[in-house]
């Protein structure tokens, strides 16, 4: 029995080169050969019906996108059941409640509740072990702890995860001011951290799958108050947690980032 990615392949083969004109019809009406003869005669290059150039113009993309086709055979609805069965074990796994990490060496799915909701190419790993992400201005905070988690193993960096409350916590929002929105402690993360924010706000709308990420992972770590910032590593380990708003703006705060083991 073929496999899923084999069916897959031969259906957008299929399409992408179009229907072959039934037995005896001359594709661009001069004069090609009849019957099974002239099906082989219009689809191979040298020998196709003048001014037919499909297959020789789709050639070359064609083989591209052939090579893709173990990555793009896992799709979005999948089962893990499924996706094991296709690619095999992962290189790597990455769970966060509800949501799994599979790593493979042309793939990076991620899965919520068992079924994929997300398929992309892996993350070429960078120069050094804690590569920057280019520029300045402010910290870059993510929102999606799966890309976050991505960004710390592709860089082999620390992940710094801020349960906050935006729009109604005073602390929050006086910590916000004198370390996190500071140039000092942009600087600092860009080169050593990967910045992951979850927000539980009173009075702003948030899409129903950030609410339920960030509920998962505050019950995961365990976080009662705000602000919090939990250290994590790579695979989502502990390294250290920080509770409530911190004195000494952000010197002692990072100080404190580098000391924890």
């Amino acid at each position: 029995m073929a496999s899923n990615q084999e069916t897959r392949s031969a259906k957008f083969l299929g399409w992408l080169m179009g229907p072959i004109p039934p037995s005896g019809e001359d594709p661009a009406g001069r004069g090609a050969p009849r019957g099974a003869a002239g099906r082989a005669a219009w689809s191979l290059p040298g020998a196709r019906p003048a001014g037919h150039n499909g297959p020789v113009k789709l050639a070359i993309p064609l083989l591209a996108v052939l090579a893709l086709a173990p990555a793009l055979a896992v799709t979005i609805g999948d089962t893990l059941e499924s996706v094991v069965a296709e690619k095999g074990q992962p290189l790597s796994t990455a769970t966060a409640g509800s949501v799994r990490i599979l790593t493979y060496p042309d793939a990076v799915i991620r899965l919520k509740d068992g079924v994929v909701v997300s398929v992309r190419a892996p993350e070429k790993p960078p120069a050094g072990p804690a590569a920057a992400p280019p520029g300045n201005g402010p910290a870059v905070w993510e929102t999606d702890a799966g890309a976050a988690m991505d960004q710390a193993k592709a860089r082999s960096c620390r992940v710094l995860i801020l349960f906050t409350g935006s729009d109604w916590c005073p602390w929050c929002k006086k910590m916000d001011a004198e370390v996190y929105s500071r140039p000092e402690f942009a600087s600092f993360s860009r080169r050593e951290l990967v910045l992951l924010k979850l927000d539980f706000p009173r009075h702003t709308a948030q899409p129903d799958a950030l609410r339920r990420q960030n509920a998962e992972l505050r019950e995961r770590y365990g976080v009662n108050g705000f602000p919090t910032a939990v250290l994590v590593d790579a695979a989502g380990r502990v390294v250290t947690t920080i509770e409530g708003y911190q004195q000494g703006g952000p010197g002692r705060f990072i100080e404190m980032l580098r000391s924890a083991n």
